[in-house]
């Protein structure tokens, strides 16, 4: 009972004071994602992956008054990446960036319409809305007396975090190759 308690607290302390946008899908499922794009090999293939997860990078500049600038720059008008690329691998890079997006890309099947489920909400949010219901149940966590947009975004976090971990066990490389395009340059 004191373990369930303490592990329901790390976890609202862990989630619930990060914004939810911080965590459109998370790095690994985007990394996932733009590696299965093109399927070209050495940093053309890296150049995908790392462009899929920058429109989230300043995601994590909490005290920037700029946070919500950045956010929809990357989200909303990420096409201006794509025409200032002139080169092969700046255009494999801008691809991954691209695919990222809130209008038709990653993002928008994660926030607002889901391809195989969630098809009204997308299927982070669907999925919140079934985690947030299950928390209800659990009597320490009634305890917590949370809002319910609180829950709801601890749900969202969880879920997001959750399909990273089913990411990993789909590509358990997967982390090597975030690696290798961050700290290693790999000559074509």
């Amino acid at each position: 009972m004191k373990k369930r308690h303490m592990m329901l607290w790390t976890i609202f302390l862990a989630l619930v004071l990060l914004p939810s946008m911080a965590f459109s899908w998370g790095s690994a499922t985007h990394a996932y994602i733009d590696d299965q794009l093109n399927k070209t090999k050495g940093t053309k293939n890296l150049n995908e992956i790392y462009g899929g997860m920058a429109p989230d990078i300043f995601n994590y500049m909490f005290e920037s008054p700029y946070l919500q600038d950045f956010y929809i720059a990357t989200h909303y008008y990420f096409m201006k990446i794509w025409n200032a690329s002139k080169s092969s691998l700046d255009k494999s890079l801008a691809y991954g960036f691209i695919s990222h997006n809130d209008m038709w890309g990653a993002d928008y099947t994660a926030h607002h319409s889901g391809i195989t489920y969630g098809q009204t909400k997308g299927y982070v949010i669907a999925k919140s809305y079934i985690l947030k219901q299950i928390l209800e149940q659990v009597p320490e966590y009634q305890a917590l007396q949370l809002p319910d947009t609180v829950t709801l975004d601890i749900s969202h976090n969880i879920i997001e975090n959750g399909v990273d971990i089913l990411m990993k066990r789909s590509d358990p490389i997967i982390g090597k190759k975030i690696m290798q395009k961050i700290f290693l340059h790999i000559p074509e």
